[in-house]
């Protein structure tokens, strides 16, 4: 049975999706100041996020056990989008921020039948 420190991390990894889309969601306004953005524009980094997130996760899920997961792509998106100086840049750094998100769920899920019924072979 996996221990505490395991179910720590699996619950950490499942925080980073709805990390993503709450933390942006208040910000909307300083954005569209930052920026000088209209309010459409600035809802679009919103939306452009939430749908790379969908994606990812959908096409995401098969290719992550060939290739590995990669939960650092969250990291470096926010890095993008903390040092973005135009709405491009923003807009990058949201897609690849949300990219991380989705890319991290698959394994979450099935983290989680592991700490259910640890017998069965999820492999």
């Amino acid at each position: 049975m996996p221990g505490r420190a395991f179910a720590l991390a699996l619950g950490l990894v499942a925080f980073i999706a709805p990390l993503a889309v709450h933390l942006f969601f208040p910000v909307i306004p300083a954005v569209k100041l930052a920026f000088s953005l209209s309010d459409a524009a600035a809802q679009f980094n919103f939306s452009i996020a939430l749908f790379a997130m969908a994606v990812a996760t959908l096409a995401y899920g098969s290719l992550s056990d060939r290739h590995g997961r990669r939960p650092l792509l969250f990291l470096i998106g926010s890095a993008v989008s903390a040092m973005a100086s135009t709405a491009p840049a923003l807009a990058l750094g949201r897609i690849i921020q949300a990219v991380g998100a989705g890319c991290a769920r698959p394994w979450c899920a099935r983290s989680r039948a592991m700490l259910i019924a640890p017998s069965i072979s999820y492999a």
